[in-house]
């Protein structure tokens, strides 16, 4: 990171004066082990600083932010010195942490003479909410430093005759070298390639496919209004006509209102499927900070855990999909109000055509923060059915807390589903461990195994809102940074009722700033001896040995 600042004055004015206090923003880091998130530190950064050159007894020293957000969040005391060399008094440092869909940003302003913590915060929600997120950390950052409005102001030495100013660092020059093919800033692309080998089971042979997906997204704006469109192809070739193991690499979609998706070749193709869609279709209207309104096919996510998320109506990925990266569009019109830079008020209407039928559903939503913690609540028609649930996100020490829960009248009666989830950063021999530990009691999963075949029947799961069969269900997931360009992770789920489980090793490469290579097993444990009166006999018992390997690219 290059940085300056000017001091140094005409000797006319050479007398104690007061001066603003000087603040450098860092670039934010990135504790996942994607490469391809980088570019959101610097973003983040850079709007930080925006957001306090406005703030009285402040000046925020100008940074060059060459650096894209790598360093290890626990390296303060490196922060610490680069304040120091700056000659700044404040300095505002944080990190980010994206799992799919979702985003977690967290900062702190600190005192660089004492390494003081002034203020810690953390704002929750969706990537594609990203500009809203950093609106919200920004009030939090100025509110931190306006609440020390009087300690701001310093008194400044007089500056002697013939003091030297320091010179600007001089800029790289560019290398002219090219990363790759340029982009407009409004297209963007994904293409990824999985191969997938899944073993002999029960209901079927080995079988050999190879699933590829390529993506481009345009999202242009015009004034208040912005278009967002991603359209998608994806390819399935297979050995044999089989489903693939666990959906691995299957688009994530419902039956949704609009007709935006299709299928190119015969649906009884015997080793090729070709299917297109659009994933996101929508227009959104922004007349002021304080308010947007989008209608069309989008993300929208109400959740609070990151696996099990009983409270999201709308669309959760499957706790074993490996691929996160996108979330399912649903078609909806939604409307958001922002009455301050920590509360959300937000109404969604949506029509669906499943294998259930027709059905409406119209929900409203708030959400605030109070001492750190975010709440939030929602209620309205699911489905036709009324409907009400919360979510809580804080921390308790060092582990971070999530819990929400749902209840809904069914067929006459009351009904609740609930999770709650821990997670952590640790520090191990230098490097970054992530650990995951969630719990879920779903009033509408299986008590024994006798009511998998009901529960597969039901209207819930046809509609894509169960992600796991059992009433009780637990999740673990860890990843460990073994060095910049390799991780490795592990998942393990369980039902609580019937014993089963499923586990999962991976291990990832980061091959360039665009490119990732991944790798993972999934091994299923449990009853697989199956009888007439019971033909699922567990969860995870009739589960086939599944491998990928995965390549993404973004552009």
């Amino acid at each position: 990171m290059l940085t300056w600042h000017t001091i140094g004055a005409h000797p006319a004015l050479a007398q104690p004066r007061e001066v603003p206090a000087p603040v450098v923003v860092m670039v934010f880091s990135n504790i996942t082990d994607d490469v391809t998130d980088d570019w959101i530190g610097a973003g983040i950064a850079e709007t930080v600083a925006f957001g306090l050159n406005s703030v009285d007894g402040l000046v925020v020293l100008p940074t060059d932010p060459i650096e894209t957000g790598t360093r290890a969040p626990s390296d303060a005391e490196s922060l610490i010195a680069i304040a120091q060399a700056l000659d700044a008094r404040w300095v505002v440092s944080g990190a980010y942490q994206r799992l799919g869909d979702e985003l977690r940003i967290t900062a702190r302003v600190t005192e660089v003479s004492t390494s003081n913590v002034l203020q810690s915060m953390t704002v929750d929600g969706l990537v594609g909410d990203l500009f809203a997120l950093q609106d919200q950390l920004v009030a939090e950052v100025r509110t931190a430093f306006e609440s020390q409005r009087d300690h701001l102001i310093v008194e400044a030495p007089p500056v002697q005759e013939g003091a030297q100013t320091p010179r600007r660092p001089p800029v790289s020059e560019p290398s002219g070298v090219s990363d790759g093919p340029s982009f407009p800033d409004w297209l963007t692309g994904y293409f990824q390639t999985v191969p997938l080998f899944t073993a002999d089971s029960l209901f079927a042979a080995s079988n050999v496919s190879n699933v590829n997906r390529m993506r481009l997204t345009i999202a242009p704006a015009w004034g208040p209004f912005a278009v967002e469109a991603s359209y998608e192809h994806a390819v399935t070739v297979t050995q044999r006509r089989a489903a693939g193991g666990l959906g691995i690499g299957a688009i994530q979609s419902s039956d949704e209102w609009l007709g935006l998706q299709g299928t190119i070749t015969r649906t009884n193709a015997e080793h090729v499927r070709w299917r297109h869609r659009f994933d996101r279709l929508n227009v959104r209207w922004s007349p002021s900070r304080s308010m947007d309104f989008s209608v069309g096919r989008q993300a929208i996510s109400w959740g609070t855990t990151l696996f099990l998320s009983p409270a999201d109506p709308f669309l959760p990925f499957l706790p074993s999909d490996p691929f996160r990266q996108f979330r399912g569009g649903i078609d909806a019109a939604r409307l958001r109000f922002y009455p301050g830079p920590l509360s959300t008020v937000d109404f969604v209407v949506r029509p669906t055509n499943t294998m259930v039928g027709e059905e409406f559903t119209a929900l409203g939503r708030g959400l605030t923060t109070w001492r750190n913690w975010e709440m939030s609540g929602w209620g309205g028609a699911l489905y036709g059915d009324v409907t009400g649930a919360v979510g809580v996100t804080g921390a308790i020490g060092a582990w971070a807390v999530r819990l929400e829960g749902v209840v809904r009248e069914l067929e006459g009666s009351v009904v609740g589903r609930g999770a709650v989830g821990f997670d952590r950063l640790l520090q191990i021999g230098g490097r970054d461990l992530f650990v995951v530990v969630e719990y879920q009691r779903d009033g509408l999963g299986a008590a024994t195994p006798d009511d998998y075949l009901h529960i597969l029947q039901s209207d819930e799961f046809q509609r894509g809102e169960l992600q796991v069969l059992g009433r009780d269900e637990a999740v673990v997931q860890a990843s460990y940074q073994l060095s910049p360009l390799w991780s490795v992770g592990g998942l393990g789920m369980w039902n609580l009722n019937d014993g089963s489980a499923l586990l999962s090793p991976s291990l990832n490469y980061s091959a360039g700033n665009e490119a990732s290579i991944g790798g993972g097993l999934y091994f299923g444990f449990g009853n697989d001896e199956t009888t007439l009166a019971r033909p699922i006999p567990s969860e995870h018992g009739l589960t086939a040995t599944t491998a990928y390997l995965s390549l993404s690219w973004y552009f």
